[in-house]
């Protein structure tokens, strides 16, 4: 990878993604007669779990 791990991109395969709810962004709508209703922005967390594949001979640098 790129971070300095030492590990091709081409070793790699993602083994588990998923997501999980994240903050809420709350904004404020006109609403009839004078009020005001709550508008929920609902965002996410994308979480990637990636491994090496087993049995590559790892390179000594």
């Amino acid at each position: 990878s790129e971070g300095g791990l030492g590990v091709s991109p081409e070793d790699l395969f993602i083994k588990e993604s998923y997501f999980d709810p994240g903050p809420m962004w709350k904004r404020i709508r006109p609403a009839p007669m004078g009020r005001a209703t709550l508008i929920r922005k609902r965002t996410s967390h994308l979480s990637v779990v990636v491994a090496e594949f087993e049995g590559k001979a790892k390179k000594k640098r």
